[in-house]
């Protein structure tokens, strides 16, 4: 989720403070509507989840209709001031950010300033994509917003001569402008539409855009046409006295030492990741997103636009997520349509769902990066659903199990594209049959689960079954030749089958060949 893996990769370096012991947590709640019974089970949940995945603090709200119905705030924004979350704490909201830069570059498609299949490059003060491999087709703003330009973690190799002046800043030092960060281009290695691979950096290009075709900084249009129209006065994508003085601080955790705090970090590339907000703040943005673009008198895109964004433009199974213009899209999470994005950078995360036919909206934010936002944001959802895990009394399809086995990997071994995948399990995912059960398998040890059979209809459909998790993880066997899986499909990405140790050697080598320096 998002870049978590990327920062593990640079190894920041966390400020570490004395082991902290958790005091009694602080909380406070305001439940304007729903019912006592409800909100009591929130609270708990929420408290529990606090310390099951170790958050310092969160700061959670709930929209129904075009109200804020519900807040929570627990735990602490500063461990050692011993200061609590509140409704003015202000947290980084990482990746959510992109939903405001899309809802930008929304108001200019709106204006006839560019189309979803125009090219990318035209409208940038140079070219923006520089595709690595010959008789690729441009990239267009589509490929862009699904994250299917063929990018991925960094903007090229290149950008490792200048690694830490473009990802990350400390206190003190200024933010270049857009126009020079991405002055070497976005280098792909593969075509664009070849497969997912998510793009912060494409995104910061979508910025650099917006600045060109609105004529007013990334800030300025941002808080003109956006932030100000909704009242969202304690958001912007920099840094204010106010925002400082509130901000919620951000920490690590380990069972050695605790909560550590970690340095004041900033992303220099705001516009895919550094946006500051609050909880009052989302609620406003989130009922704008349930009303069809509409908060009060503020029209901020037209009902026929947002429902383009919330509409898939990419998936590869209908059964699995899909992304529309940057929103993620889940046509049955829990049985609900739930469209959102998470977030989450060093120190912070982030969740954010809204469900357009209920007319409910939730946002969770903590301040550490790990699971706390994501899994805590699913298990509220499940008690405002009031959602049960149906009981399976079926037989599972095991006569194709034999069939499922085997090692599959990316659809074109490219590093930067695979990234987050390679770090995951490295390059390669394992079918197996042990114990009479289908276990999916990492190629880095200790990432064994059991995939458990949906529908008894549906043979191919397997659940990925984490403990503990709150978050279902899905996964489609596509039946090939001689009744084995030709490829498996999990989330936006699809790994074929690599037949016999060889293949799979040689794919290891080509994502070791695939234009990575020696410094790896």
């Amino acid at each position: 989720m998002e870049m978590r893996k990327f920062w593990i990769f640079l190894g920041l370096a966390c400020l570490a403070l004395p082991g902290l012991l958790r005091a009694e947590d602080p909380r406070q709640v305001n439940n304007f509507s729903l019912s006592p019974e409800l909100s009591e089970k929130l609270e708990q949940y929420a408290q529990e989840g606090m310390k099951k995945w170790h958050s310092p603090g969160l700061a959670i709200g709930m929209v129904k209709d075009d109200q804020l119905v519900w807040q929570g705030y627990f735990g602490w924004a500063d461990l050692k001031q011993k200061k609590p979350v509140t409704e003015n704490s202000v947290f980084l909201i990482g990746s959510v950010s992109k939903t405001f830069t899309a809802i930008g570059l929304m108001q200019q498609y709106e204006q006839g300033k560019f189309q979803m299949d125009d090219p990318v490059n035209p409208c940038a003060p140079y070219p923006l994509f520089r595709p690595q491999k010959p008789g690729c087709r441009e990239v267009t703003f589509l490929d862009v917003f699904t994250h299917t330009s063929g990018g991925g973690e960094l903007m090229s190799w290149r950008q490792l001569g200048k690694i830490l002046p473009t990802t990350v800043l400390f206190k003190g030092q200024e933010r270049p402008p857009l126009k020079k960060t991405y002055t070497d281009g976005i280098r792909p290695r593969i075509c664009p539409g070849t497969k997912w691979a998510y793009c912060n950096f494409c995104f910061g290009g979508l910025g650099l855009i917006l600045e060109t075709l609105s004529g007013q900084s990334f800030n300025d249009y941002t808080d003109a046409r956006i932030l100000k129209p909704l009242g969202m006065n304690r958001s912007a994508f920099y840094e204010t006295g106010q925002i400082l003085e509130n901000l919620a601080s951000g920490y690590n955790f380990s069972k050695g030492a605790g909560f550590t705090r970690i340095p004041d970090l900033r992303y220099p590339v705001t516009p895919m990741g550094g946006m500051y907000s609050t909880v009052p703040d989302m609620a406003r943005y989130m009922i704008a997103l349930l009303h069809h673009g509409r908060l009060g008198e503020v029209q901020l895109v037209k009902p026929e636009t947002l429902e383009l964004m919330f509409t898939p433009h990419y998936q590869v199974d209908p059964r699995l997520e899909k992304i529309g213009i940057c929103f993620f899209i889940d046509d049955n999470l829990f049985e609900h349509r739930l469209i959102g994005h998470d977030g989450a950078m060093p120190g912070y995360g982030t969740q954010m769902y809204v469900a357009p036919d209920d007319k409910i909206g939730i946002i969770v934010f903590a301040n550490i990066m790990n699971d706390s936002a994501y899994e805590i944001g699913h298990g509220l959802l499940k008690i405002l659903f009031n959602y049960r895990k149906p009981e399976l009394d079926f037989q599972p399809g095991q006569e194709l199990w034999p069939g499922f086995v085997g090692d599959y990997g990316s659809v074109e071994p490219e590093l930067l594209s695979d990234y987050r995948f390679f770090m995951r399990n490295l390059g390669i995912y394992q079918v197996r049959i042990q114990r009479g059960q289908l276990w999916l398998e990492s190629a880095r040890a200790g990432k064994v689960r059991h995939l458990r059979q949906v529908k008894p209809e549906d043979p191919y459909f397997y659940e990925i079954m984490v403990p503990d998790s709150e978050i279902p993880r899905y996964l489609v066997f596509v039946p090939g030749k001689d009744g084995k899986a030709s490829s498996l499909k999990i989330g936006l990405n699809q790994y074929v089958r690599l037949e016999g140790g060889a293949k799979t050697r040689a794919y290891l080598k080509a994502i070791a060949g695939a234009g990575i320096p020696a410094i790896f």
